[in-house]
């Protein structure tokens, strides 16, 4: 049987004007002939059936086909482009799906061209040469934005803006709450002085991992097992039902396994509420749900259909000619195949009654039953040195990319010096497993985060790794949250991302894709400073005239805030600065308020320089 490595796929987008390496399985010593585009190439399997070819590099186009024949047997790969592949990489923040940003769901753009795919959290104990489970691209649709990385498809949607001839391929690997060594090499680990798995064998790791991939593949059935079918009924007598406490996972009420579970209440319908519809509010339900009221089903959710389905909220409208006084009864199936499972509320969320009414609250104690026990299926040791790149990263080396996108740092920002030296370590390591010294990294700064105290530092050391060439940082100082480190704006991130490959890998010149930079620091009068800009034009801040979020320090480095700065075209000029100042920094706190842009709307890194008496180049972070 010919066989293909997982990554060529129907709807797939293969990189244009670079040549094409293929390699798969077929009958032992057998020509192999591949065709794509009216041009063939051939070579022959080896002893154990495997085989490689480099195709030729094709210019951006299709719908092609993808013949691979041996033997007379033929694998057909349909609906295949050409254009550019881009990989985004990082943990929750890259992750985040276009319908949990900020105006997703309200998305409509057409991107027929627009392909992605989606790696699941699959660490390895070692570099893999295919993933343990099967990826699928996926051509994207307003069904499937909760697949996409929001920040991802707004970096696409602006390029195929600027170039709607070129489609665009993303490669989405990324993991919320990861580190940045799960994503490295041991040999870029040690590279750059750090830590590594010091026990490559875990007898748990592969049995632990089989139940997850297990999971992955189960699905609900339609069918509802026999003993179960009363469970929703109002005559089913559940006195001897268990309780339970909710909203909560029920992992975290002694259950240490993946199910289906029944959750039951009564409540007791007011005689005013006779005849009217009702709104049923049940907060977040962990993944699949069925929900009956009386024993008829008035709403399910299904997270084949919508990935985000385990975080939103259930909303199902209960119909007047089925509200009666008295005792009703509420039942709830939840289906969880992985991770954690349960009405996940918040508690708030839960309630029952008419639209914009009184309502009868649902948190509290509810009775269930268990109807399936799966067994656990959670990903093993997902955050260890190196098993994110054995297990997601490694599978896809070979095959070519335009560039990376990257959005991580919020789990190293502890220790910003550590993420300083790993952070490039990573980049020149990722460059020579692709065999391009130059690829394209494209990386976003830490927004604003209140509790983020050290992230300051961390914004410097992502800074610092622009000394690298062909890297650029998407500022994203002003996007952030104060209270959640999700912030849910990424369409600004994205489009960020975006303009900054436009003018550095696209070769569009004419593109602004910076903020404000500081280009020359110098001292006026004995306590004036002028801090001049370079990509300045239209110097203004967001609060006015005048700009706060300036600090000085001596040679102690001891910073203490200076009066409001005042802009002056496209420099600033700080008053009051003290004379044995050498120090001068700008939004320097985990979450500033205070931001400078640019006419083009791009924000101002926040920036940490020395200066002298004298005129002096200096980098933001430096």
């Amino acid at each position: 049987m010919i066989e293909i490595h997982s990554i060529y796929q129907n709807h797939m987008i293969l990189q244009r004007d670079r040549p094409i390496p293929l390699r798969g399985r077929a009958k032992p010593d057998s020509e192999v002939r591949v065709t794509l585009a009216s041009l063939t190439a051939a070579t022959r399997s080896n002893a154990d059936g495997s085989w490689e070819l480099d195709f030729a590099d094709l210019p951006a186009g299709g719908p092609h086909e993808l013949l691979i024949e041996c033997g007379g047997e033929i694998l057909r790969i349909s609906d295949v482009l050409i254009g550019d592949v881009w990989i985004c990489s990082g943990q929750s923040n890259m992750e985040w799906s276009l319908s949990m940003s900020a105006n997703g769901k309200s998305e409509t753009a057409d991107l027929p061209k627009l392909r992605f795919m989606k790696i699941d959290h699959l660490p390895a104990l070692q570099p893999a040469g295919e993933w343990s489970y099967r990826p699928q691209w996926c051509s994207y649709t307003q069904q499937g934005m909760g697949w996409i990385s929001g920040v991802a498809y707004y970096f696409a949607k602006r390029l195929m803006e600027a170039d709607p001839s070129v489609p665009i391929g993303l490669i989405i690997a990324a993991v919320g709450g990861t580190r940045i060594e799960t994503w490295m090499s041991d040999e870029a680990l040690a590279a750059a002085g750090a830590e590594q798995c010091a026990d490559p064998v875990e007898p748990e790791f592969e049995d632990q991992l089989a139940a997850f991939i297990a999971g992955l593949d189960r699905r609900d059935m339609e069918d509802i097992p026999e003993h179960a079918r009363g469970f929703a009924l109002p005559e089913t007598n559940c006195a001897d039902w268990p309780l339970m406490e909710l909203p909560s996972y029920w992992q975290e009420a002694g259950h240490k396994f993946n199910g289906v579970f029944w959750f039951r209440r009564e409540v007791e319908i007011p005689q005013e509420w006779e005849g009217r519809s009702l709104e049923l509010h049940l907060g977040a339900c962990d993944k699949h749900e069925r929900t009956y009221f009386n024993g008829e089903e008035i709403g399910r959710s299904d997270i084949a259909e919508d990935p985000d389905v385990w975080a939103a909220p259930r909303r199902y409208t209960i119909l007047g000619d089925r509200v009666r006084a008295g005792k009703s009864v509420i039942a709830v199936r939840v289906f969880s195949h992985v991770f954690g499972g349960g009405m996940t509320g918040p508690a708030d969320a839960m309630k029952i009654g008419p639209v914009d009414s009184v309502t009868i609250p649902l948190h509290g104690t509810w009775r269930y039953q268990i109807e399936s026990n799966f067994g656990n299926a959670v990903a093993p040791h997902n955050n260890k040195p190196s098993r994110l790149w054995n297990g997601m990263v490694a599978p896809m080396v070979s095959f070519p990319a335009r560039g990376f996108l990257w959005y991580q740092g919020e789990s190293n920002a502890e220790d910003p010096a550590l993420y300083a030296r790993l952070f490039p370590a990573m980049i020149r390591d990722w460059r020579e497993k692709w065999g391009r010294g130059e690829m394209p990294f494209l990386f976003v700064q830490l927004p604003g985060y209140g509790p983020g105290n050290t992230w300051p530092e961390l914004r410097a050391a992502q800074a610092a790794a622009l000394e690298l060439p062909a890297t650029a940082m998407a500022v994203a100082i002003d996007q952030g949250d104060a209270k959640d480190i999700h912030p849910t704006k990424k369409q600004e991130v994205g489009t960020r991302l975006a303009l900054l490959a436009l003018k550095h890998v696209y070769g569009h010149a004419p593109i602004v894709c910076e903020g404000p930079v500081v280009s020359n620091v110098m001292k006026i009068t004995p306590d004036t400073l002028s801090i001049s800009f370079d990509h300045a034009e239209g110097l203004h801040s967001n609060g006015g005239d005048a700009i706060d979020g300036f600090e000085s320090a001596g040679k102690d480095e001891i910073f203490t805030p200076l009066p409001a700065a005042t802009i002056d075209g496209e420099r600033i000029l700080l008053h009051d600065v003290p004379n044995d100042a050498s120090w001068i920094r700008f939004a320097w706190t985990p979450c500033p308020e205070a931001h400078l842009f640019n006419r083009h709307g791009l924000p101002a890194a926040p920036f940490r320089i020395a200066f002298s008496n004298s005129p002096r180049t200096t980098h933001p972070n430096s």
